[in-house]
């Protein structure tokens, strides 16, 4: 899991790599919790090879907090990726605003 800044914007990402689950939930809590909810946030799932619905849940979350402060958020999950399944099928792609490519997230947030 990485933490960036966009440049010197007010643009987080997030970017999960590998597996996330259950065991890794609290890490992911904790990254969230250190960017400003009123700035922009973007979870880039690009280079998740597995999540499952405890994932989503604080994703959910994230999306949340960052709405009721007035911040911008993104979910990046590129067509044909592992997590693009796993979304459709819990139906956030109808929820959050979600983009294809990091570079898509960005210019729209």
């Amino acid at each position: 899991m990485q933490i960036d800044r966009e440049d010197d914007s007010a643009t987080w990402i997030v970017r999960l790599t590998g597996e996330h689950d259950l065991a890794t939930v609290d890490a992911l809590r904790e990254q969230f919790a250190t960017v400003p909810g009123d700035e922009s946030l973007i979870i880039d799932l690009s280079d998740t090879s597995f999540l499952d619905s405890s994932i989503l849940g604080v994703i959910v979350e994230a999306h949340s907090r960052s709405a009721e402060a007035g911040g911008r958020f993104g979910l990046v999950v590129p067509d044909g990726s592992c997590a693009a399944r796993l979304v459709e099928l819990a139906g956030l792609s109808d929820r959050l605003p979600v983009y294809r490519s990091r570079a898509e997230a960005v210019a729209a947030t």
